[in-house]
């Protein structure tokens, strides 16, 4: 199903004031959030289902090595995209740091937006932590140049994305 520009926008409003509800619920967390990098109108189809599921065990392997407390993890599934939120007792900049990492080290890492908001609600950013803007999954450059000048075409980037998940999720 093709999602309206309109329905984006409102769908992130929404996710906003839930990502405040969430943080009012318990004191002394950091909320996580994991959403996926795929540009366009769909953000529900099978592949991104199963590259959300990735991303989850990947996240909850990063909370479990850490030894760090899970206070409420759910996942959701809608026609304007796919997130699971975790609300972890941990400070937000420490988790930032290891989301990154994650990020950068997986195969499909690039494909997923960890995103970390400390108790105020403000995410905590790559470059305060001293790492580099993300980079364009297709030539290197800067993610947010190639976004604003359209660089690739929606049609290189899910061809891309989609090369990707077959690589993954195709047996051998």
């Amino acid at each position: 199903m093709s999602v309206s520009l309109p329905q984006l926008l409102a769908a992130r409003d929404d996710r906003a004031v839930q990502y405040r509800q969430w943080l009012a619920t318990c004191p002394s967390v950091s909320l996580v959030v994991l959403s996926l990098v795929i540009p366009g109108a769909i953000k529900d189809k099978p592949n991104y289902r199963q590259l959300l599921q990735v991303g989850k065990q990947t996240c909850q392997l990063l909370f479990s090595q850490n030894l760090w407390s899970i206070r409420r993890q759910e996942t959701f599934m809608s026609e304007t995209g796919l997130y699971s939120l975790w609300l972890v007792a941990h400070p937000a900049a420490h988790i930032k740091a290891q989301t990154i990492l994650a990020e950068q080290s997986h195969p499909l890492g690039r494909l997923w937006d960890i995103d970390v908001l400390d108790q105020s609600a403000r995410p905590m950013s790559r470059q305060q932590l001293g790492y580099p803007q993300r980079r364009c999954f297709m030539c290197q450059h800067s993610a947010h140049e190639c976004a604003r000048s359209r660089r690739h075409s929606l049609e290189q980037i899910h061809r891309h994305i989609e090369e990707l998940l077959d690589g993954w999720f195709t047996p051998h």
